[in-house]
Order: C-alpha cells, then structure tokens, then sequence
C-alpha cells in the first residue's frame, strides 16, 4: 500500500489492488477494489468511446461490496457503510 492519503482505504490499478493497513473494513475494502478490476473500471475507456464518471464506477463498486458482505455473513463490515 503505496497511497499518501491517510482517508484512503483502498486502491486498484490495472488487475492489482491494495488495502490499507488500517482500513475500517478492510473485507468490504477487498471486495470494493475487486470489483472495480472486474467491472473494468482499471481498464481503457469502454468500447463505445464513452467512459463512466467516477461516482457511477464507485457506486458500482460499492454495491458489489455491500452485497459480498452480506452473503458471507460480514454484517460488522455492513453497520458502517449504510
């Protein structure tokens, strides 16, 4: 973890992610940068030419953490997200 950001909890880039040390939830954290590697948010702009903003991106992101969570049973990790 490489970040000068003291708030940031995660980053990804290209196919790697990297968790902050200290991060609140560092499982949802996992699951937010994953999902941004797998939703090609770390990739070239999309096919079409166009690109998504940033709050679409994290707000998918998040919602694929949220849901992670929840089915693995991370209700902790939940409480402060909501």
């Amino acid at each position: 973890f490489n970040h000068t950001d003291g708030n940031c909890q995660g980053y990804a880039s290209s196919n790697k992610y990297a968790i902050n040390p200290v991060a609140a939830n560092p499982m949802k954290t996992m699951f937010h940068e994953m999902a941004h590697i797998l939703l090609g948010h770390t990739d070239m702009p999309m096919s079409d030419s166009t690109t998504l903003a940033r709050d679409i991106k994290e707000f998918q992101a998040e919602s694929v953490a949220l849901i992670c969570a929840a089915i693995i049973g991370q209700t902790d990790e939940l409480k402060y997200s909501l």
